[in-house]
């Protein structure tokens, strides 16, 4: 008697739903949580049958369903059930088979997943949004399983790469072998030292793909630990940054190309505010070699009647054709022979070019050099992907 007191006090406080049901799908006994769950009365449960909330099991199909229980003995679904005022919960069910006094009856034990199932819809959409957005930044994801050395690639992984999903064995050896050899001791190291948490994997590498083309990778990454502190899994990107490698080792070519030419060349922006002055142009104009050339404008350099002029019709002819080039020019009171040219990056850099009057054909090689590559930046720079 005891034990059967203890059971039905466990019973009704129990936050499980749990119901009995006959052989044809009526519920012969409910407890308080089941009632509170679907908001009928003890009652008023007992008058419905599986049928009136299980909305997968209709009343026609309750008998063939019993039969497949009877013959596997226990059986766990996820369901939705609909409550006295029409809304639908999310439950997951079990169902155990039980003879009392010759007859059948199945005990159901329910519990709300609802929350659960909210989670998974909205990891869902933020998956798809996250996938959505790597995709237009051609950003690969990446997952590295530490426990079995398993390497999952998302697709825009083996394209960066190069590789077919058929040919890539799915370990860590994997990745190591399509590095650069210059760089693969590097990365391990790197790898190693993220796995030891003393610094985050964030780098840059090599990678030569089986076509035999060198591409340069950004990686980024966050390794993930278990309770104890051990690391269990790595997650990370990896985006191509290969034209903007060219690019900077270009535009690092036209720097170095700058600061030795006898050409005045200086960068500055829409607003004239200078950005940079080579030695020579520093010459030109009286600048000190070392002076910050950051508190100048063109205001500095010109006359207000050629002020005037850069401003209203020189540079918006610059920022629409590209190019602007002046035989004669004053600037700091001597004569100049300048050319304006416009970067198009972002549309805020101008690139104006200075440059003395001269016949010599080795300054005329120069003037040459310099315009071809500063053509050259400016058509990079518009077809750089914005990272």
């Amino acid at each position: 008697m005891l034990h059967k007191e203890m059971a039905q006090f466990a019973l009704e406080n129990t936050p499980m739903q749990v119901f009995w049901i006959d052989e044809s799908g009526c519920f012969v006994e409910a407890n308080p949580a089941a009632c509170q769950a679907l908001g009928y009365s003890h009652e008023e449960l007992l008058a419905l049958r599986v049928s009136d909330l299980d909305i997968n099991i209709p009343a026609k199909q309750w008998g063939s369903f019993f039969r497949e229980l009877r013959s596997a003995g226990k059986r766990i679904y996820e369901t939705q059930c609909r409550q006295k005022s029409g809304a639908l919960i999310d439950v997951e069910i079990t169902l155990s088979l039980f003879e009392q006094e010759g007859q059948e009856f199945v005990c159901a034990l329910a519990h709300d997943i609802g929350k659960r199932k909210r989670a998974e819809s909205e990891l869902k959409r933020a998956s798809r949004r996250m996938s959505v957005a790597a995709n237009s930044a051609s950003i690969g994801i990446w997952e590295w399983d530490l426990i079995s050395n398993e390497l999952i690639w998302d697709s825009r992984m083996f394209c960066l790469y190069g590789i077919e999903p058929e040919s890539f064995t799915g370990a860590y050896e994997a990745w190591e072998q399509g590095l650069h050899p210059d760089d693969r001791d590097r990365m391990n190291g790197e790898v190693e030292v993220a796995l030891r948490g003393e610094k985050e994997f964030d780098s840059e590498f090599r990678i030569i793909t089986p076509a035999g083309e060198v591409r340069y990778i950004k990686a980024n990454s966050e390794v993930i630990r278990d309770e104890s502190g051990q690391p269990v899994r790595m997650i990370g990107v990896n985006f191509d940054i290969t034209e903007q490698r060219s690019l900077y080792e270009r535009a690092e070519m036209l720097q170095r190309l700058a600061d030795h030419s006898d050409l005045g060349i200086g960068w500055a922006d829409m607003n004239a505010s200078v950005r940079y002055f080579n030695p020579a142009i520093k010459r030109m104009l009286g600048i000190g070699v070392d002076d910050d050339v950051s508190q100048f404008t063109f205001n500095d350099f010109y006359s207000e009647e050629h002020l005037h002029r850069l401003q209203t019709s020189i540079i918006p002819e610059v920022v629409e054709r590209g190019r602007w080039i002046c035989g004669r020019w004053m600037a700091s009171l001597h004569p100049l022979s300048i050319t304006y040219s416009y970067s198009g990056m972002k549309r805020e850099i101008l690139l104006p070019l200075p440059m003395c009057l001269s016949t010599s054909p080795r300054r005329n090689r120069l003037k040459r050099s310099c315009v071809i590559l500063m053509s050259s930046l400016r058509t990079r720079l518009r077809r750089a992907p914005q990272i």
